[in-house]
């Protein structure tokens, strides 16, 4: 990687849902020879919150900023050594953009830092995908000023599907008015953003993307400024590399359709694996957004009892999504107090609703029990 580099490859974001197809966008750019996409690894709300009225950076400040970094080195199942960062080598690339460096400058460096084992020639754009940060856009078009985001959405009944499925290693609760009120809570904010910053804001369609790859490709290249590269479209015959940055285990539970072909084999999954009172209640929640989007509602009338049933959850999903908006503000104490409290109110739901606690996972003709819900 050119250290000159660092400096002038603009950063851009990768948003959606989780399982909505932004880990294999991810992939695609990260292939491109003019791009690096590290893989997810949610640092910037963190450490945003801890050094956001630093306005003059030193060497002493940078050098307490990478201390931050490898303290929040582990998410979940995400770990800082998936970016094959040398520490004493993103020490330096952050040193060299002394003097005059600003947080923005720090963040970008850190990515375009990532050890992609995917060849590279001139280092043109620096991508950050983490689809927790599709809560925090106002924050980061404040430290960003100039960055632009590549919305993914993905059909609200295949979203909840795929994470229903994921019983090995769950994400998200698998509650379909809890997941479908955050699916219409993140495409309502895309919508106005798209809207209103029109250059710098794209939404694409996962089934676009599966069915279309060239053309959704070229699309998303040109609204980048990137040169179209048909090459990545090779991904899966580098299997060995995309392993050893996810881990054969994290493939296997996460990522699967990274080592094959893109397909639509994935599309329209939830008409075999829902149920016709969960598909009514999804509907109804998505509402007109899913019209604008193109995903035909089997639904569409207004139903007072699913309106009635999906309220506490619904009621959550929006509280909690703006806490976390607004956590990086606040101290880290009265966060995690809170934090604690909000997941209560899902335990709560749940222990009125017992006949919840165990949801049907259907495939074909055959019904596997899920795990009892765990608040994400």
């Amino acid at each position: 990687m050119k250290e000159e580099s660092h400096s002038s490859a603009p950063l851009f974001f990768i948003l959606g849902r989780p399982r909505s197809g932004t880990t294999l966008l991810r992939l695609l750019l990260d292939i491109h020879p003019n791009v690096v996409v590290p893989p997810e690894f949610p640092i910037i709300p963190i450490l945003a919150n801890k050094f956001r009225k630093i306005k003059r950076w030193d060497r002493e400040k940078v050098l307490f900023f990478i201390d931050h970094i490898y303290e929040n080195h582990k998410f979940g199942h995400r770990t800082i050594d998936q970016l094959r960062i040398d520490r004493k080598t993103l020490t330096q690339n952050l040193l060299n953009q002394l003097p005059g460096a600003t947080l923005a400058d720090l963040f970008t460096t850190f990515n375009a830092s990532y050890g992609s084992p995917f060849i590279k020639g001139h280092l043109d754009l620096v991508g950050d995908k983490n689809p927790l940060y599709s809560i925090f856009i106002k924050q980061l078009m404040k430290i960003f000023p100039d960055a632009k985001f590549v919305c993914l959405v993905r059909d609200y009944r295949d979203t909840f599907c795929s994470l229903r499925s994921l019983t090995a290693a769950p994400i998200e609760s698998p509650n379909v008015a809890l997941q479908a009120s955050r699916w219409r809570f993140v495409v309502k904010r895309f919508y106005g953003y798209a809207k209103e910053y029109p250059d710098r804001f794209y939404l694409l369609r996962y089934e676009d993307l599966a069915s279309q790859p060239e053309h959704s490709f070229r699309k998303i290249t040109n609204f980048l400024g990137i040169p179209y590269d048909e090459s990545v479209f090779t991904f899966y015959l580098q299997r060995d590399k995309i392993i050893d940055t996810y881990s054969e285990e994290n493939i296997r539970k996460f990522h699967r359709n990274l080592i094959y072909p893109i397909n639509t084999g994935r599309v329209n999954i939830w008409k075999d694996k829902m149920s016709s009172e969960e598909v009514a209640m999804a509907d109804q929640i998505a509402g007109k957004y899913a019209d604008n989007l193109g995903y035909e509602r089997k639904y569409k009338d207004f139903n007072f009892k699913i309106y009635l049933e999906s309220r506490p959850m619904a009621i959550y999903s929006y509280l909690f999504f703006k806490f976390l908006e607004y956590e990086i503000l606040m101290p880290y104490g009265f966060r995690k107090f809170i934090a604690l409290k909000m997941k209560n109110l899902v335990r709560l739901y749940m222990k009125a609703n017992p006949e919840l606690d165990v949801t049907p996972i259907r495939s074909g003709n055959k019904t596997f029990p899920e795990h009892s819900l765990q608040s994400s």
